[in-house]
């Protein structure tokens, strides 16, 4: 395959995956998108004819990433024509290249000893993963992808970004207000034992007034019948309390959400921070189970009141501590802090928090409002309630109407009942999109008439844009 080929599927492909993504989208939303189906249909044309498209420019193109979503914005954001849009847009799109940071793919070919290196940019580690998938996708051999270095200018790697975890559709949300955020998605999860939430308050404040940073660091999952908040650190260390409230998931609780939090300041009451997503609840608890470290040892802390450990802190093995809880726990003093300490060789628990931060501020920032919505679909899809309006009332006929002649007679008052709407058919994709390609065609037929040209009656008409 020549590389103008290689170039237009890939646009193609894009393509494709834009038509798709408009499937879920209402009607008139699709409808109001009819300018950019068209343009970048015409977009295609262009590229798919060799003649229109060099080996040097399809090659400087490919070998940046040049995407379908750039030369869509270069071509309207530009007085070219569709025709000249090759030539301005590798102008423009190199020109964005000097600002993009630039990453590096380790792909594992088959046969081979040593893995292959691929350095490409991209604006975000979104889009530098989902490259680096699509290298291993449209490969002729089967190919692994390793990892996903963020590199400086001098190529050293600075950032690893964790790809077993990644789901392109989680967000972040940065510095919003705890209480209000959260508050709205306990207030829609949370069934029996409501007052969870007003507990989960106070020891939110409570961690942001603390001096400890790992105070701040926050594993929460609520659910329908409550919430718990745990220390991040000890979720990742196996058997301890908080790994087992996080990975005690059971496929008869579908409607349970997970989230981790950095409290970054409080004011007024008030605490804020950043919130991420974990997505599937069950897959996230399974990562915590095959990542979490064992415990090695168990570090208790005695109060000064009472006991031979009265005032100490003292640290046990495992073993020791389930050998021996009575006479540690009950026997020698008042213990008012117990730590489990995670065995650590070549990879310690700091290494795995690390890579779990840096995989977390790799999301896409999100909208809360959004995130809001999507909640309440989600739970619907869970819980089956019932659809607001999914009836309407309407007045029974009756057989005793009162009658202008006879005032005297007994009326029956009139009652309602409840029956089924009746269905309407949503229309299908193919016909909404004919609804916006022909919705493109008016405004390209009006914006000619304007100009005093004579309207064209083709629907790819290589002039939209302008």
């Amino acid at each position: 395959m020549t590389i103008q080929g290689k170039l237009y599927e890939k646009l193609q492909s894009e393509y494709n995956s834009f038509l798709g993504g408009l499937r879920d989208l209402p009607p008139q939303q699709i409808i109001e998108a009819a300018h950019e189906i068209v343009s970048k249909e015409c977009i295609l044309e262009v590229f798919g004819e060799r003649e229109n498209v060099s080996y040097e420019q399809a090659k400087e193109l490919l070998d940046n990433n040049c995407t379908l979503n750039t030369l869509y914005a270069t071509w309207i954001n530009s007085d070219c024509s569709i025709n000249g849009l090759v030539h301005y847009a590798i102008d423009e799109y190199m020109q964005d290249l000097e600002v993009q940071p630039t990453y590096k793919a380790e792909l594992q070919l088959p046969g081979e000893e040593y893995p292959h290196l691929e350095v490409f940019g991209a604006d975000n580690d979104v889009e530098a993963i989902e490259y680096a998938h699509e290298l291993c996708e449209t490969a002729e051999d089967e190919v692994e992808l390793l990892e996903v270095h963020e590199l400086d200018e001098n190529y050293d790697s600075i950032r690893e970004i964790d790809l077993n975890s990644f789901d392109p559709s989680l967000r972040r949300y940065m510095d919003v207000d705890l209480f209000d955020f959260l508050g709205h998605i306990s207030d829609k999860v949370i069934i029996h034992y409501r007052n969870d939430w007003n507990i989960d308050k106070e020891f939110l404040l409570k961690s942001a007034e603390s001096q400890d940073p790992n105070d701040k660091r926050i594993a929460w999952h609520v659910c329908a019948t409550g919430t718990h908040q745990l220390n991040e650190s000890d979720v990742f260390i196996k058997e301890s309390g908080a790994y087992a409230y996080w990975t005690d998931y059971h496929q008869n609780d579908p409607d349970m959400f997970g989230f981790f939090i950095e409290i970054t300041g409080h004011e007024n009451g008030r605490v804020y921070g950043n919130v991420f997503e974990v997505g599937d609840y069950a897959k996230h608890a399974q990562h915590v189970r095959d990542t979490a470290l064992p415990i090695d040892t168990v570090t208790l802390e005695y109060s000064e009141s009472w006991g031979v450990n009265c005032g100490l802190t003292i640290t046990v093995s495992r073993k020791e501590y389930d050998d021996d809880r009575q006479r540690l726990m009950c026997d020698s003093g008042n213990v008012i802090s117990v730590k489990m300490n995670p065995l650590e060789g070549n990879f310690t628990l700091a290494d795995v928090l690390k890579i779990e931060r840096a995989h977390r501020m790799g999301m896409p920032v999100g909208d809360t409002q959004e995130y809001l919505q999507k909640l309440e679909t989600k739970l619907f899809e869970i819980r089956g309630e019932p659809l607001e309006n999914a009836f309407q009332l309407v007045p029974k006929k009756s057989d005793e109407v009162p009658s202008p002649a006879n005032p005297t007679k007994p009326t029956t008052a009139t009652t309602t009942v409840i029956i089924p709407a009746k269905p309407i058919k949503p229309p299908t994709f193919d016909e909404v999109l004919k609804q916006a390609q022909a919705k493109a065609d008016d405004i390209n037929r009006q914006n000619a008439l304007n100009k005093g040209q004579q309207p064209s009656t083709t629907k790819n008409n290589p002039e939209i844009g302008e």
